[in-house]
């Protein structure tokens, strides 16, 4: 996977590419992946670095922490943040985060993995929200609502993907919806390598 990204230039800027060493960056420096993350960025590839924020129970320290460890240890300065909770009573919490991570000079992305309350569509919550992660049997039966107009980016990760063949007309329909980040696999799991037609999807995009 790695040794692809750091060969492929992305088609489309920004391309983003979830980095997670240890469920965050670990606490000292794997220098393999060092050096795949130092090769995929040169390669044009934005990195971001995943932090678990346990449905906003991690305490705001030890996330700011993980961020922290992110820049000291691998250079990324961007962040993707996972187990959103996407309602209200938890936004003040996001809020905190991301004001952290922009003091830093990055960005980060927040994945619900469902469509989050509207007030978490302001890039004061987050730079960009995952509005669905769930296989493309379930975009294609209970698709999230039209995000076109949304002032933030706005992301899926479609899983048990379509075929080459239909892969198009798959994400045309997820950009009809306001998806701008969108990755599709044709794997059932998002995280372990990449779709078989990973060239095309770039391509696409």
């Amino acid at each position: 996977m790695w040794s692809t990204l750091a060969t492929t230039a992305p088609a489309k800027l920004p391309a983003y590419v979830i980095v997670n060493v240890d469920t965050g960056p670990g606490t000292v420096d794997d220098s393999n992946y060092a050096a795949a993350i130092t090769d995929a960025k040169a390669a044009g590839w934005t990195m971001l670095g995943y932090v678990d924020t346990a449905w906003a129970t991690a305490s705001i320290s030890s996330v700011e922490l993980q961020v922290d460890e992110w820049r000291s240890l691998y250079g990324v300065d961007d962040v993707f943040f996972d187990q959103v909770t996407g309602a209200i009573a938890n936004l003040s919490y996001y809020e905190t985060l991301t004001s952290y991570v922009h003091s830093l000079g990055g960005i980060d992305i927040l994945n619900p993995g469902d469509p989050p309350a509207s007030a978490y569509l302001s890039t004061s919550v987050g730079d960009g929200i995952v509005v669905m992660e769930d296989t493309l049997a379930a975009f294609q039966s209970s698709p999230p609502p039209d995000y076109s107009a949304a002032t933030v980016q706005i992301g899926y990760i479609i899983t048990s993907g379509p075929s080459q063949a239909d892969l198009l007309s798959t994400l045309q329909a997820i950009k009809a919806r306001g998806g701008g980040m969108v990755y599709v696999t044709d794997q059932g799991d998002s995280y372990s390598g990449l779709p078989s037609y990973f060239a095309a999807e770039n391509a696409d995009l």
